[in-house]
């Protein structure tokens, strides 16, 4: 599954966890983790772009073990971020919910 997370040191970092070891150990492994970078937009400062970074990169395997008492917060993240790590990491997209009109 693929979560959000902020830790301790104030990064936030996107990646794909297992979900038992997530849930049940004190640590836990990020998969292809990025960091998430928020910028303000040049032309208008109250927009936020997003931009995606390698976190791992110089790791072999592009996993990167985590302590829970280093992270603040965990959360699903929004589906245009997850969208957007999932097309970097050459995964396939999460198509969008369709609304079903039922009469």
């Amino acid at each position: 599954m693929i979560k959000l997370f902020q830790l301790v040191t104030g990064e936030t970092i996107i990646g794909e966890v297992d979900s038992k070891d997530f849930s049940s150990s004190a640590q836990f492994n990020i998969n292809q983790p990025l960091f998430v970078f928020a910028q303000p937009e040049e032309d208008d400062p109250k927009k936020i772009r997003i931009q995606l970074m390698p976190y791992a990169q110089l790791s072999d395997n592009q996993c990167v073990n985590i302590n829970f008492k280093n992270v603040v917060w965990s959360s699903d993240p929004e589906t245009g971020l997850k969208n957007q790590y999932q097309t970097i990491m050459g995964k396939i997209v999460t198509p969008p919910e369709t609304q079903k009109i039922i009469t």
